[in-house]
């Protein structure tokens, strides 16, 4: 019969599920870990909106500062390779 794939993949799913409820105490303390069902709370603390245009304008400095130093190594290689091109 033409089943053995689909089959193995079963069993497989079977064991991999087994293995979830058989953690050892070791991994129950983790977060999302399999414990007693309780749920992990973290305490964040409160941010203003003032701390968050910060962190909104560094951001968007960032992206543009690597973008402008994606625009130049491409520009570098392009570059290159048509010199390349031309002399070759």
């Amino acid at each position: 019969m033409g089943f053995g794939g689909s089959v193995a993949a079963m069993i497989t799913s079977l064991k991999n599920n087994d293995r979830r409820k058989n953690r050892t105490q070791f991994d129950k303390d983790k977060a999302g870990g399999y414990g007693d069902g309780q749920k992990v709370e973290f305490d964040f603390p409160e941010v203003t909106p003032k701390v968050l245009k910060e962190i909104r304008d560094r951001l968007k400095e960032e992206k543009k500062r690597t973008f402008q130093k994606r625009i130049i190594l491409f520009s570098i290689a392009t570059s290159i390779i048509i010199a390349l091109l031309i002399y070759l």
